[in-house]
């Protein structure tokens, strides 16, 4: 593994990622806009890098990446934000990462999007969107690429488990729609372990899609949710989803901040989001924690 440039790391992939290269010896330089606030999250391995800038600004980064042989790329906008933070940051970000790279003589490329990038129906759902549109950038670019798709990444402190629990958890558990999509939650530990993997790998010019080793229905992922945090299953009523979706689409441009949840969010109770396989991920299908060990992490 060559020299390894790191954008995003102070998410929470990013923070996993980091501490499962921690003991690689990998050469490491990592971009981020508060070297110290990551410090004292991850404390940095010896011989790393951790570089003060911003990925919408080439100039901030552009004389460190020329050392790199391989950018992984997390950086992102995650959770409520408008539409246009999604696009300046996702698609522009990258687009002028992925410029930078070219212009550096960067041999290759890993961008970590999400497996909402691929769903059918990515309506009210500028996130999805935005990481469409920088797949795009990626596939046109001249460097070697890979893309991969991660489904649900759960873990301690996860986000996304943090809202369904929130929604399962409720004195009468709540699910928007029938259930019957399918859910493939990944741990972010195995996530981490995986690139770290594919980092080693010879790019392909392909999208990956990672998922864990659990495909379920949401309706059993809800209940399994509910049951570890209530210690029983209860009632779970199901909200009318198509409803749900358009209301807070049109009132999210005056509320955003206040809504529990927006109508992008309810995207994954709309499409399925399991992994297709792929040779890369094959060898690792057997140790990856199951759903059961994942909602160990959860707390009443």
């Amino acid at each position: 593994m060559g020299p390894l440039f790191i954008t995003g790391a102070s998410g929470f992939v990013g923070r996993g990622l980091l501490r499962h290269l921690a003991g690689t010896g990998a050469d490491v330089t990592v971009l981020t806009r508060s070297p110290d606030a990551l410090q004292r999250t991850v404390p940095r391995a010896e011989g790393w890098r951790y570089l003060t800038g911003d990925i919408t600004q080439p100039s901030t980064y552009a004389k460190p990446l020329a050392g790199a042989d391989t950018v992984l790329h997390l950086a992102a906008v995650t959770g409520k934000a408008h539409s246009r933070d999604y696009a300046r940051v996702i698609h522009e970000g990258t687009r002028r990462l992925v410029s930078a790279c070219e212009d550096s003589g960067v041999s290759r490329f890993i961008f970590v999007s999400t497996i909402a990038a691929g769903f059918p129906d990515r309506r009210y759902y500028p996130y999805a969107e935005a990481k469409a549109r920088a797949e795009s950038v990626v596939r046109d670019s001249r460097t070697d690429w890979l893309i991969v798709r991660p489904t649900m990444v759960f873990g301690e402190g996860s986000p996304v488990l943090e809202g369904l629990a929130a929604l399962a958890g409720a004195p009468v558990g709540l699910i928007p729609g029938a259930g019957s999509i399918m859910a493939q939650p990944i741990d972010r530990d195995d996530l981490a372990m995986i690139l770290s993997s594919i980092v080693g790998q010879t790019p392909g010019r392909e999208i990956i899609e990672v998922g864990g080793p659990d495909r379920l229905t949401v309706l059993d992922l809800m209940r399994k949710i509910r049951v570890e945090l209530r210690g029983r299953p209860g009632p779970m009523v199901h909200l009318p989803l198509e409803l749900m979706r358009r209301v807070l689409a049109m009132v999210e441009p005056a509320l955003l901040q206040v809504l529990p949840l927006t109508a992008g969010q309810l995207a994954s109770f709309a499409n399925d989001g399991v992994a297709g396989r792929h040779p890369r991920t094959d060898p690792f299908q057997g140790p990856l924690k199951g759903v059961d060990t994942m909602l160990a992490t959860l707390t009443p």
